[in-house]
């Protein structure tokens, strides 16, 4: 019998494209998938994704009423109850993030006559995942991730950093790796029409500088912008594409002579800009756990572009450039160092970059990384489920509780 993935996201499912490829590598293994996402004025309640897979959107009466901080908890038991409803014969949950996992979790404990399986996604370190958390909000998030972890029949994370991590705290079986890389079959040489220069009325001999992703705090995006003003010419160019709550604050400091914004694209849609840029920012803030420890799909989506990267001295970025030689690793992340490091890449390290780069990316591809998601999935069926955590006792909680509250 086809066995059914329920691939819970708590989003509009836009642009994910995480759960889009984990989605339609199921489908085509043989799985019946589904995603549970969240519905906003302008998409469809119902729609077949490229006929691998079908979203379903819920519209919730809860998430319209304000203030929406109070009304939250009531939207996730509606959001819960609607899924449980829809979708309960479902045979694994696949669980995004923290609210996912609950969700699952608590559907799971619902319906106690059906075996449920659950795997828990870890995009980044869920209790601190954003700058600015307090060491409470911290610490609460931790008891509840905490709560909710043990019935985790699978984990999986997006870095090693990560994994090794979510073992050590929380005393359970170290999660699957699995990156968010783009698929290796993107071919480039399809995308020759300099699709950027055009848009953005660039002159030929004009280099881009890229950032793609989200437009938030702790990716330095003011220091970037400040780089650039540092320098008078328009040789090189700054070019933003992406979305999220810093998006004012960019389009306020474009000056359309050498920095640039683009709204963010489809996922199937990137590959078409990101190979005209000549150098790929990724400049990520230590300024939570989350972010230390992170790997962004712009690294991958940089590289499978053939774009060499400027990246943060931090744990896994440093380690992943350097060990690969696909770009250059900051000292420091200052305006100055910035537009110095940019200045002073010579034209046979530049080769150099992108010639490790086609190296790197016959590992770092997501055909490799869906072995690794399959051989996962196909373990539920050639063995019993094994706990995801050990006994723990209250003392030894507690214990690892205030050692690992972030100190602010």
């Amino acid at each position: 019998m086809q066995e059914k993935v329920l691939n819970i996201v708590v989003n509009h499912f836009e642009n994910d494209s995480r759960v889009i490829k984990v989605s339609s590598s199921l489908s085509r293994h043989g799985y019946k998938v589904q995603v549970a996402a969240l519905h906003k004025d302008g998409l469809k309640v119902e729609e077949e994704f490229e006929n691998l897979f079908s979203v379903y959107r819920f519209p919730l009466y809860f998430r319209k009423l304000k203030p929406k901080s109070f009304f939250r908890i009531f939207a996730l038991v509606e959001l819960i109850l609607k899924i449980r409803a829809r979708f309960r014969y479902f045979d694994i949950f696949h669980c995004n993030d923290l609210e996912g996992l609950i969700i699952g979790v608590l559907i799971k404990f619902s319906l106690p006559f059906q075996k449920i399986q659950i795997v828990y996604d870890a995009h980044e370190y869920e209790s601190n995942c954003v700058p600015g958390q307090s060491p409470i909000k911290v610490q609460f998030l931790e008891i509840i991730e905490r709560m909710f972890i043990r019935y985790a029949d699978r984990m999986i994370t997006v870095s090693d950093s990560l994994a090794t991590l979510y073992s050590e705290v929380f005393k359970i079986t170290r999660p699957d790796v699995i990156l968010n890389c783009p698929p290796q079959k993107t071919i480039l040489s399809k995308y020759s029409d300099k699709k950027l220069y055009k848009e953005l009325n660039l002159r030929s001999d004009q280099k881009i500088i890229l950032y793609l992703g989200g437009l938030s705090q702790g990716r330095s995006l003011d220091k970037m912008i400040e780089a650039f003003k540092l320098i008078k010419n328009d040789e090189y160019v700054l070019v933003f594409i992406g979305y999220g709550p810093l998006k004012q604050f960019i389009v306020e400091n474009t000056d359309n002579k050498n920095i640039f914004f683009k709204p963010a694209v489809p996922p199937n849609e990137i590959f078409e800009y990101t190979q005209d840029a000549y150098l790929g920012l990724c400049l990520t803030e230590d300024r939570a756990v989350s972010y230390r420890y992170s790997l962004p799909n712009k690294v991958f989506e940089y590289a499978m572009s053939n774009v060499p990267i400027i990246a943060p001295p931090l744990p896994e970025l440093s380690k992943i450039v350097k060990e690969n030689n696909i770009g250059v690793v900051l000292k420091e992340v200052t305006p100055q160092a910035i537009i110095k490091t940019i200045l002073n890449i010579d034209e046979h390290e530049y080769h150099n970059y992108k010639f490790s780069i086609k190296k790197f990316i016959t590992k770092y591809n997501w055909e490799n990384q869906e072995k690794k998601l399959i051989k996962l999935y196909k373990s539920f069926e050639q063995e019993a489920t094994v706990p995801l955590t050990e006994e723990k006792t209250l003392e030894s909680d507690q214990t690892h509780l205030q050692k690992n509250m972030v100190k602010k």
